[in-house]
């Protein structure tokens, strides 16, 4: 029955309170959510985290879309600006260095005081080995154009602002990022 319903309709229904309502606008738009997921890589992460990152997109979409506001775009833009911006802003903040220390946090709740980790020197050297085999995996793979298309990337310019700078189109950045995927597939820090 859901499935029926315009996207402007089950937004006023899962607003109402039907959870199925949300999940008839997950199937309705899950391909799309993969689509953009499969555009983005997080170095020690999965598509999964990434993908996780994309539904909590879609929820902000159905929770703030308003079809009445003048000028609005469908919802299918809007969401799919959400979850787009989402999955940036995630892995903008994985690969801020602020959040480096949270990668070796050490638990004070006594719930997991049995999975308490403290650094292990062994793995600490494990780590940093790690980082510098991305570090020269990135240097000895990448092209130059690759490799500034990666800085700009990581350093938050979206995929116009890195077009613009190189006077190449949208669909060249996105190509030269998916290659740099694909080189630096299998190095995890």
């Amino acid at each position: 029955m859901c499935n029926k319903l315009s996207d402007d309709e089950l937004i006023k229904k899962h607003r109402g309170g039907d959870i199925e309502a949300f999940n008839a606008i997950y199937l309705r738009y899950k391909n799309m959510i993969k689509g953009i997921v499969r555009s983005y890589f997080l170095v020690g992460g999965d598509s999964d985290d990434v993908l996780q990152e994309g539904l909590l997109g879609l929820l902000k979409a159905v929770n703030t879309y308003n079809s009445d506001y003048s000028g609005a775009s469908s919802f299918k833009t809007f969401a799919y600006l959400c979850v787009s911006s989402n999955i940036k802003t995630a892995i903008k903040k994985a690969y801020s260095y602020k959040n480096k220390p949270l990668n070796y946090y050490v638990s004070m709740s006594p719930e997991d005081e049995s999975k308490l980790r403290f650094c292990d020197p062994e793995q600490e050297i494990i780590n940093i080995e790690s980082e510098s085999e991305l570090k020269k995996k990135v240097t000895t793979e990448l092209s130059n154009f690759e490799l500034e298309v990666l800085k700009m990337f990581l350093g938050g310019s979206s995929y116009s602002e890195i077009a613009a700078k190189f006077s190449k189109k949208e669909k060249a950045i996105d190509n030269a990022l998916q290659r740099i995927r694909k080189k630096l597939n299998g190095v995890r820090s």
